[in-house]
């Protein structure tokens, strides 16, 4: 199980947005199971990622946890502090 946070200068909607994107149908294929302000969850055949979103100074934190999906998260994450 993978847990890290990352700072991201983007928007809390343009976050949310990338999170739905990148994990689901029309990226890693996950299912998404929850939405609300707080965040997001997806789960699928190959594991599941939680992300909690916090306004902070102006940006947004990005609390994710998962399983079974390690890189794909590194690789997000990367994106989001690049952003």
């Amino acid at each position: 199980m993978l847990s890290v946070e990352v700072k991201t200068r983007l928007s809390h909607t343009k976050t949310m947005n990338c999170l739905k994107f990148y994990f689901g149908e029309g990226g890693v294929g996950l299912n998404l199971l929850r939405e609300d302000q707080l965040g997001v969850s997806f789960e699928g055949r190959r594991g599941f990622v939680s992300a909690a979103l916090f306004p902070v100074n102006g940006e947004t934190k990005v609390n994710i946890q998962s399983k079974e999906l390690d890189y794909q998260v590194e690789e997000l994450v990367n994106f989001l502090r690049r952003n």
